[in-house]
């Protein structure tokens, strides 16, 4: 008795509370995209984008707790599995990426997840006779419970659908709540490029700010070789063939790395394709034909272009990489006369398993990020996911299929 009156507000809530945890129908889909923009409070179309592009979107995968209470549909809590297949350097694996995870405002700051550190377990098992589900407890910084159920929810389904593992994006505090439900954070560091301060074997063709495919490219010259350019371009602006030489680059640059998505056509098409990164397409011209040798996509952050995805093809890499830094460090007027000039802050992060053939001065010291990709295993059967977890891994996840 005096148990129950230390937790009374606990116990109300319980009691009064009936919630349901199933997967979303696809006429709440609606519904769901209001809860993610009120939660994370980001434009609604974020969201639309992310279950419209998705070729691979399976309403099964979108689990949401639904608070029966209500007179009218209402999330508590939510997450999505995504489904993807991942290249594990030449293993093609089916994978289940975590994301969307959110809880409503109205059901968090209740103290709920460190009060139930305090409850016993005699008081859990009455609890579940008000409630669809078992009680678990964490501690208050990490989640709530309806997000542990969640988490719980996703992996037997993972299971239950020959998943081989599952990913998911982490700040570095978050890293001890997904440790419990069998996550392990894969070590990455990331370095930063920065600019020697000058432009070499570059001459700037033109920039058309009208044009909505390629606006701005430069032709490299470089001794031995055929001539390079660069166009800063968009996949749907590419033709045909190119778009298909794009993709054979991606494919074979990405099988020397744990963790790439496996790209189809379709996911290309709609996925990447919708990204508003800064991308750059290299071309080798000869023999009255371009053929596609490079691809490079970055985003700015903190006044910090930051590397989304980056294969070229190898034979050039090494001069790819150091003249695409060039180019991209550029600042050039919309005149055709006007002079190059450096921005002489420009730094290029980017993540040190690709920085191998990038020259080594320009580099500086790798420092630890301050985020982590995390990897579960779900089939145990697999033996070869324990190097990933290693200091010294082959892990790249290209940002512009970040979920």
């Amino acid at each position: 008795r005096d148990y129950f009156l230390a937790h009374a507000e606990l116990v109300k809530f319980f009691v009064m509370s009936e919630f349901e945890l199933r997967c979303l129908q696809e006429h709440e889909l609606d519904s769901w995209f209001d809860h993610l923009h009120t939660v994370f409070k980001v434009p609604r179309d974020y969201f639309l984008a992310h279950w419209k592009n998705d070729p691979w979107k399976c309403l099964e995968g979108i689990f949401v707790f639904v608070d029966l209470s209500k007179p009218t549909f209402t999330i508590a809590s939510t997450l999505r599995v995504f489904h993807r297949e991942i290249l594990w350097k030449t293993e093609k694996l089916k994978f289940g990426g975590i994301g969307e995870v959110s809880t409503n405002e109205a059901y968090r700051g209740l103290g709920l997840a460190s009060k139930l550190l305090t409850v016993s377990l005699s008081l859990i098992a009455i609890f579940q006779h008000h409630f669809n589900f078992s009680c678990c407890c964490y501690p208050a910084s990490s989640c709530n419970p309806l997000v542990s159920h969640s988490f719980q929810k996703a992996v037997e389904y993972m299971s239950e659908n020959n998943f081989a593992g599952s990913l998911l994006h982490s700040s570095i505090k978050n890293v001890p709540f997904y440790e419990k439900f069998g996550w392990r954070p894969v070590p990455e560091f990331l370095t930063t490029m920065r600019h020697a301060g000058h432009v070499h074997d570059l001459q700037w063709l033109f920039h058309d700010s009208q044009s909505p495919s390629s606006d701005v490219v430069w032709e490299l010259r470089v001794e031995a070789q055929l001539p390079l350019f660069f166009s800063r371009t968009k996949y749907s602006g590419l033709l045909q063939t190119h778009k298909d030489q794009l993709r054979d680059l991606y494919d074979n640059s990405s099988s020397s790395y744990c963790g790439p998505i496996s790209r189809s056509r379709e996911y290309w098409e709609a996925w990447t394709s919708s990204h508003r990164e800064d991308t750059w397409v290299v071309f080798r011209e000869g023999d009255n034909k371009k053929e596609v040798v490079g691809y490079i996509a970055y985003g700015v952050k903190n006044d910090v272009r930051v590397v989304h995805e980056a294969f070229f093809q190898e034979s050039l890499a090494s001069v790819l990489w150091s003249h695409f830094f060039d180019i991209s460090g550029v600042l050039v007027s919309e005149k055709e006369d006007s002079v190059a000039k450096i921005s002489p802050d420009f730094n290029l992060r980017i993540n040190t398993n690709l920085t191998s053939l990038i020259p080594q001065e320009v580099l500086s010291t790798p420092e630890k990020s301050q985020s982590a990709w995390m990897v579960r295993v779900i089939d145990d059967s697999l033996t070869f996911f324990g190097t990933v977890f290693e200091e010294n891994n082959d892990f790249v996840f290209w940002n512009s299929d970040y979920f």
